[in-house]
C-alpha cells in the first residue's frame, strides 16, 4: 500500500511542476470535474464491505429429460455434432398446419388461370388501348397477377418508346441536384 501511495505522489508531482512549466493552473492530463475521495481505514471494515448473494445455481449432475440425444455425427475438426431431434423426416411424422408457426402473410388460394378467349380479350385490350388498360387495371379486371398480364400480353413496342421519350424529357427537366440524388438511389440500390 505504501509503495502505490508513494506512486501517486510521484505522479501527482510530476504533474504539478509539468503544470508549472506549461504555466497553466490545472495539472497536466487532469481535470478536477468531480472531488477524489480518499479512502480510509473504515472503507475496509467488513460491516461496510458489500457482499452479494449467489444468483448462480450449481451445475445440473443430470442432463434433463428433453435433452434425448438422437444422432452423434464425428465432425472433421474433432468434434462432435450431437441432434437432440430427430434427423430424418420419417421420424417427425406428419406435419399438420397446427404443428407450425404462423404463417407471415395471409394464405392466398391459387387463382385459376385464364382461359384462352380471357388471354385473346386481355391482347386486343392491351393493343387497341395501352395508355388506359395497364397491365394493373386489367389484372383487377380478370383477377390475376399484373406480371401474369405482362407475359400474356406485353406492351406494344410504341408505347414502351414513348414512356422511355416521357421518363427521358422528365429527366432533363430536373435539376442537378435532383439528379443527384436520383443517381445516388440507383448507386444504393445496387449496393442491396
Amino acid at each position: 500500500m505504501a509503495l502505490l501511495t508513494s506512486s501517486k505522489v510521484g505522479l501527482q508531482s510530476v504533474a504539478g511542476w509539468g503544470a508549472r512549466f506549461m504555466h497553466t493552473s490545472r495539472p497536466c492530463g487532469f481535470q478536477a470535474s468531480v472531488p477524489v475521495q480518499r479512502r480510509t481505514r473504515r472503507d475496509n471494515h467488513p460491516d461496510r464491505m458489500l457482499t452479494l448473494p449467489s444468483i448462480v445455481s450449481p451445475m445440473p449432475t443430470s442432463p434433463p429429460a428433453s435433452a434425448t440425444v438422437h444422432a452423434r455425427i464425428p465432425l472433421d475438426d474433432g468434434s462432435e455434432f450431437i441432434a437432440r431431434v430427430p434427423l430424418d423426416a420419417a421420424a417427425l411424422g406428419p406435419l399438420a398446419e397446427t404443428d407450425l408457426p404462423p404463417p407471415l402473410y395471409p394464405r392466398r388460394e391459387p387463382k385459376p388461370p385464364l382461359s384462352a378467349e380471357q388471354q385473346a380479350e386481355v391482347r386486343q385490350l392491351r393493343n387497341d388501348d395501352p395508355v388506359q388498360w395497364t397491365s394493373k387495371r386489367l389484372a383487377l379486371k380478370f383477377d390475376c397477377d399484373p406480371v401474369h398480364i405482362s407475359r400474356i400480353a406485353p406492351a406494344p413496342r410504341s408505347h414502351i418508346k414513348n414512356m422511355i421519350a416521357k421518363a427521358e424529357l422528365e429527366w432533363d427537366q430536373l435539376g442537378w441536384k435532383r439528379r443527384l440524388i436520383a443517381i445516388n438511389r440507383v448507386k444504393r440500390r445496387a449496393l442491396w
